[in-house]
């Protein structure tokens, strides 16, 4: 699992600087200390973590992140989606912390445990802040992973990237079904206007694929239903597709299970069967998924899997990370 970066501690979360946003949502101050974090867990170990903001106004139904606002206090699940932290002071931070930290032995992965194209991003751009200081080095292995179609906004930025660092960008699309996203997901982006941003990114010449996650037992596994977006994506210009089932922390959990109430009801007793024993799916059905997605993926041409040197642990970059200005 992935531990947390430090910030600066506060008497409350009311104490902080606060900007109101749309659909309910508050944008806070927060003051890191850090900015790149080593993860180490059985999900994700060893590689470089970023996320420009603590909180996601996406509000999918399934995001298992929601349990990193209990460190800043908040008790309720739903206050992930409402109250955003955006990190401040963060491009000078990283630009200090690339400087002073080995950072070459370990892929950097933006956008782990909340989404760095989030709407927030249109606002307080710190991911963009972030994207520039990637231009001062060269050598780095960089991965981006959103559900937002705002990353085309910096496709002129990531292609100059994609020249000085090995550099993926992973486009997350559950469902081409927009309006059932629209339901389980919140306020993520149209799935085609992701998938144009895929197309563009792509013609820029970024590397970039299809993240199929969460694949939802018994609403998108279905062949029906992951064949016409595997396919979508190829044709959209990405290179690999990877799908895993969906996964569920306590704070998830309820949030899910309670958005299944309102709208599978039905769906109940299989989803307490499957997830009877802990967060992960039974190991039967996450072989047997496994397998569908991978007889898909090549079927219609991708690579199967993440970049592994992108996103992955312990992969071990050759060279050293040189700063492009002195």
């Amino acid at each position: 699992m992935e531990s947390l970066p430090l910030f600066e501690p506060a008497a409350s979360y009311e104490d902080r600087p606060v900007i109101a946003g749309r659909n309910g949502v508050t944008y806070r101050a927060l003051q890191a200390k850090s900015i790149l974090n080593f993860a180490k867990g059985s999900r994700m170990s060893d590689v470089w973590t970023i996320n420009p903001y603590r909180g996601c106004e996406f509000a999918c139904a399934y995001c298992y992140a929601r349990y990193t606002h209990e460190y800043l206090d908040h008790e309720d699940p739903i206050e992930f989606e409402r109250q955003v932290y955006v990190k401040q002071e963060a491009a000078r931070i990283l630009d200090r912390e690339l400087r002073k930290q080995n950072v070459r032995d370990f892929s950097i992965a933006i956008g782990t445990a909340t989404d760095p194209y989030q709407p927030a991003e249109a606002r307080h751009q710190v991911t963009r802040s972030l994207l520039e200081v990637f231009r001062r080095y060269t050598g780095l292995s960089i991965g981006i992973t959103t559900k937002g179609a705002l990353i085309r906004r910096d496709v002129e930025l990531l292609a100059e990237l994609s020249a000085q660092h090995r550099l993926t960008v992973h486009l997350s699309i559950a469902s081409l079904d927009a309006e059932f996203l629209r339901v389980v997901e919140g306020r993520t982006a149209h799935p085609g206007h992701r998938l144009k941003a895929m197309k563009i990114l792509a013609d820029a010449g970024v590397r970039v694929g299809l993240f199929m996650l969460p694949v939802l037992p018994y609403l998108t596994d279905s062949e029906a239903r992951m064949r016409p977006l595997l396919a979508a994506a190829r044709d959209h210009g990405a290179r690999f597709a990877i799908g895993g089932p969906l996964f569920l922390m306590s704070a998830s959990r309820v949030v899910y299970f309670n958005w299944l109430r309102e709208t599978h009801r039905d769906l109940l007793p299989k989803y307490f069967a499957l997830y009877a024993n802990s967060g992960e799916a039974r190991e039967e059905y996450r072989a047997a998924l496994k397998y569908r997605i991978r007889q898909l993926v090549e079927e219609l041409g991708l690579e199967y899997g993440m970049d592994e040197d992108l996103i992955t642990a312990g992969r071990r970059m050759p060279g050293v990370v040189k700063s492009a200005c002195g």
